[in-house]
């Protein structure tokens, strides 16, 4: 989707506003789209954006005003069906006129637009022991990715067991993702307590999502599998290597053959990254 001459001197009067979204895609997506519109702000005098309610915190850095919008469609950014794309009439009512304001549309970072990433959470020493685990439980949107109740509990005590784990915290929705046998539950939790307790971390685990996105944009290293075909999941462990990495979190991201690696094979994957962390204090400004 094209987006508007940031720079044309003569469309709108002085000062400028600009209207970023509205942002009704994948919560993954969305973290790549907030660093296009930030760098994109630059400039600008007055800064409105609108998306879900529970995205408020992503644009609070840089945005004068957050409008949430009631569009009711899946958050799905692969393919479009009735599900996936909102009412023509629902989505208009949150476009304004042009002449309004200069408008950023929502649309997909392609690896080539200027990004302006933050660092969400608080600045605040890695908590040894603190485990994060995002138990995806998607019902209309690739259900194929979750795994098992059963799963995510052996997975935990074992965590517990061998002392990887002092503390299991579950993040997400309630809707969307499992509550893990003797983990603390921040499903309900609002977003931005999410993003404290991803900063402090020592480690997310979890099939790729939204939120295991926003765990390396909070610092956090992650354990994460990506499954589907060879391309789809060789550019989805790209994002957790490279592309949608900008802190340069430390990453275990496993291009899997499908998406229901054992429990076995997971552990075998923290493991493997752990020598390399430390629960060194992360530093300020980054």
């Amino acid at each position: 989707m094209s987006v508007p001459d940031r720079h044309s001197k003569d469309r709108y009067p002085e000062p400028k506003a600009l209207y970023i979204g509205p942002w009704y895609g994948e919560f993954g997506h969305e973290l790549m789209f907030v660093a296009m519109a930030r760098a994109y702000a630059e400039g600008y005098d007055h800064v409105t954006a609108c998306s879900r309610a529970s995205s408020a915190a992503l644009y609070a850095d840089f945005a004068d005003e957050f409008i949430a919008h009631d569009i009711q469609c899946e958050p799905a950014m692969a393919g479009t069906t009735h599900e996936t794309v909102p009412d023509r009439k629902a989505l208009a009512r949150w476009i304004p006129p042009a002449t309004e304001a200069d408008r950023f549309p929502g649309h997909v970072y392609s690896g080539n637009e200027p990004i302006v990433s933050r660092r969400y959470g608080q600045q605040v020493e890695r908590e040894e022991g603190l485990v994060v685990v995002h138990a995806r439980n998607r019902v209309k949107h690739v259900p194929t990715r979750n795994w098992s109740q059963s799963q995510w509990n052996r997975l935990a005590r074992l965590m517990v067991k061998e002392g990887i784990a002092k503390r299991v915290v579950c993040v997400g929705l309630p809707d969307t993702a499992r509550m893990v046998e003797g983990a603390l539950d921040m499903r309900d939790a609002p977003l931005p307590e999410q993003m404290d307790i991803l900063a402090a971390a020592q480690l997310a685990i979890g099939p790729s999502s939204g939120p295991m996105h926003l765990a390396q944009h909070c610092g956090c290293p992650v354990v994460v599998w990506c499954g589907g075909g060879a391309a789809e999941r060789h550019r989805t462990a790209m994002r957790y290597l490279a592309t949608w990495n900008p802190f340069h979190a430390p990453a275990c991201a496993t291009e899997y053959a499908s998406w229901n690696p054992s429990v076995e094979t997971v552990w075998g994957w923290v493991v493997e990254l752990l020598p390399t962390l430390t629960p060194a204090p992360v530093a300020v400004g980054e």
